[in-house]
């Protein structure tokens, strides 16, 4: 019995000494799986903010445009009379001007501008790319791209024009 006891606990030593090494090739694994995390996480890429472009949606607008007109004309006199005209023609002259004042409107139609938005062009590792925000960052800001993400908006419509007029002007 006691031969028993003893070989059970060699086998139990010794199963402890696998579980020990086991746990260690387990926990040395973790390591390097958590340093290679930490080591990505600490290069998540940054991004600079290198432009800020205001971004503009031209539309045209109606607008009435009103002026007075006046116009004369010779109609004739109705207190000139074939007796009065013999007598005192200047008085009672045949004919006299009448006036008369209208408005005349037409539509003109003009250019409005509305603020839609910026296109933020920012430094991601060599490249430079463009992005259309409503409230851009701050012009040389560095950050992680996905805190640059949340300024992003879909559904702008980016003016290409100002857009290629900042672009032709942006020089690195």
């Amino acid at each position: 019995m006691k031969y028993y006891t003893r070989l059970n606990y060699i086998n139990m030593h010794g199963l402890s000494k696998v579980l020990a090494i086991v746990l260690l090739l387990v926990l040395s694994g973790a390591g390097f799986i958590a340093y290679k995390f930490l080591k990505t996480g600490d290069s998540i890429e940054t991004v600079k903010i290198v432009a800020v472009i205001p971004n503009y949606t031209v539309t045209e607008v109606a607008v009435e445009k009103c002026h007075e007109v006046t116009t004369s004309k010779l109609v004739k006199n109705k207190d000139a009379t074939f007796f009065n005209n013999l007598f005192d023609s200047k008085k009672y002259p045949k004919y006299v001007s009448k006036h008369s004042k209208h408005q005349e409107c037409a539509t003109d139609y003009q250019e409005s501008q509305t603020l839609t938005g910026y296109v933020v062009r920012y430094q991601f590792g060599k490249y430079v790319e463009s992005m259309a925000v409503i409230t851009p960052p701050p012009l040389n800001a560095e950050m992680p791209f996905t805190a640059l993400q949340k300024y992003q908006i879909n559904d702008l419509k980016v003016n290409t024009s100002t857009a290629i007029k900042a672009n032709a002007s942006f020089v690195k």
